[in-house]
Formats: C-alpha cells, sequence, structure tokens
C-alpha cells in the first residue's frame, strides 16, 4: 500500500498466491474495500486471476498475473 502522490488515495498491489489454482486456468473474485473514517462504506473490485504457463528450453515457468477491473457499485 503506497499514497498516491498527486491526490488523495492509495494505490494497492496484489500478489496472488497460485497454489491451488492449476497452471492454464484462470478464476475471477470480488475485492471488498472498507475505508475510513466511514466503516460502512466499501468498494468491491472485480480482480482476474490468470495462471499462466511459459514453457521456455523445456523448462516451465509459471506466472501469475492479477488484474483489478472496474470498481462495482459501492455497498
Amino acid at each position: 500500500q503506497q499514497p498516491l502522490a498527486d491526490r488523495n488515495g492509495f494505490a494497492l498491489e496484489i500478489t496472488p498466491r497460485l497454489e491451488n489454482l492449476p497452471p492454464g486456468s484462470k478464476e475471477q473474485t470480488l475485492l471488498t474495500i472498507e475505508t475510513e473514517p466511514a466503516a460502512d462504506e466499501k468498494l468491491e473490485v472485480q480482480v482476474l486471476l490468470i495462471h499462466a504457463a511459459v514453457s521456455s528450453g523445456g523448462a516451465a515457468q509459471e506466472r501469475g498475473k492479477g488484474e483489478a477491473g472496474s470498481p462495482g457499485p459501492p455497498h
């Protein structure tokens, strides 16, 4: 979590754990963000996780990619 230099807010980096997601598959989930001071205000962001397997010289290399989509309506 890093504060934004030019405006109010934070940049949040997400590192997925891919142990439970087989290579070549993808999963969509929601990330719920609760902010202060109004703790009852929530913002949901759709996250698409893709576990891609790339082979190079016969050795498989795995990499994960998390993408944050447009925020959904607040709940």
